[in-house]
């Protein structure tokens, strides 16, 4: 615990690539009010994975665990919702441009601006 606490906006970047410990960050983050999600829904593997070998000798990797947000909504299998949706193109990349990065700073230096 620390008595010391940013309560300035915070953006969290995803997308469909986001899993695991990320995924749980991300839906942990989007609970916070002063944080908002941008970019793409990840991609819905919360679980940590249970893993065991069958007498065969195959491996087997099973999801043994139910991660809800606070408001008790499940995302496995369709990933954490964002809340601004922005996507990079492949003409964007070839440009060397990000929007995700631009949109973000944009929305970052928008509310600093109506900070007192």
């Amino acid at each position: 615990y620390s008595k010391y606490k940013f309560l300035g906006k915070v953006v969290v970047l995803t997308n469909d690539q986001v899993g695991s410990a990320a995924e749980v960050f991300a839906l942990i983050m989007k609970g916070l009010p002063n944080v908002i999600t941008l970019g793409e829904s990840t991609a819905g593997i919360f679980s940590h994975m249970y893993e065991f070998n069958l007498p065969n000798n195959w491996w087997v990797s099973l999801s043994n665990q139910r991660i809800y947000s606070a408001d008790m909504k499940l995302y496995e299998g369709e990933g954490v919702p964002i809340d601004i949706e922005v996507m990079n193109t492949l003409a964007d990349l070839e440009k060397r441009k990000d929007p995700l990065i631009i949109e973000a700073l944009n929305h970052l230096e928008k509310k600093a601006s109506n900070i007192p």
